[in-house]
């Protein structure tokens, strides 16, 4: 009976995502991001497929943030995203989430409507790091989908725009 349960796992669909181990760069963007919805809609179930309905001009600025945990829908939280053009075609983000308001950041880059993020963040033991891939949808929304290394389940966000800064 172990056998036969072992070989069921093994042919099993996989309902995760392994870390990469392969750089996001220009070239993988978008394929990445397919992967990251397509590994979201196999854990939590399918949802419409995030299409940009215009090419965008600008993201620098004040997001608000709504999404959810890898293992579950219903653990929401909110926050926001500052994203800011730092040099060179390089994004600096930082984001304050949830009611401890716990500060993440990162560096990535904008390649067409895809933002890649490498984000960081730590907490009183650990130090955490992962990737967010955005499609932004117009010049206001974006939707993303996140993994952190060790994880291997995907993550969600939405953000919509809430001005441009200063």
């Amino acid at each position: 009976m172990r056998l036969i349960n072992w070989i069921k796992e093994i042919f099993k669909p996989q309902s995760s995502i392994h870390y990469w181990e392969q750089a996001i760069s220009e070239e993988n963007i978008v394929e990445r991001f397919q992967e990251l919805y397509h590994a979201y809609c196999s854990l939590h179930g399918k949802i419409e497929a995030v299409v940009p309905l215009q090419k965008i001009t600008s993201i620098e600025g004040n997001y608000a943030v709504h999404g959810h945990n890898t293992w579950a829908t219903d653990s929401t939280y909110s926050g926001n995203l500052n994203l800011s053009l730092i040099e060179n075609g390089k994004w600096f983000s930082k984001w304050d989430l949830g009611i401890s308001s716990q500060i993440q950041s990162g560096k990535g880059f904008l390649y067409q409507n895809f933002l890649n993020i490498q984000f960081n963040y730590k907490d009183e033991e650990n130090q955490y790091s992962g990737e967010v891939i955005y499609c932004f949808i117009d010049n206001k929304k974006a939707i993303g989908f996140w993994i952190e290394e060790g994880i291997f389940e995907v993550g969600y966000e939405e953000l919509n725009l809430k001005n441009k800064g200063f």
